[in-house]
């Protein structure tokens, strides 16, 4: 098998891949009534305001900290 022969292969494997991955995504369904996907999509809902909440507590608490000498 010679390289050029090798990439072809290749090439064609991968589109094939590709193309049953892209056929297969429109028979897909998210099931959005399960527990795990209501919990994680209100614990994503939350996490910018936890982590900008979680920044502003740590400047705080930076910014009245006692120098120590």
């Amino acid at each position: 098998m010679t390289y050029l022969s090798f990439i072809v292969t290749l090439t064609k494997k991968t589109f094939f891949m590709l193309q049953l991955l892209f056929e297969s995504t429109d028979s897909l369904v998210v099931d959005t009534t399960s527990l795990g996907y209501r919990i994680g999509y209100i614990g994503a809902s939350w996490l910018p305001f936890i982590i900008i909440a979680i920044l502003f507590l740590l400047i705080i608490r930076k910014r009245y900290k006692v120098p120590d000498k």
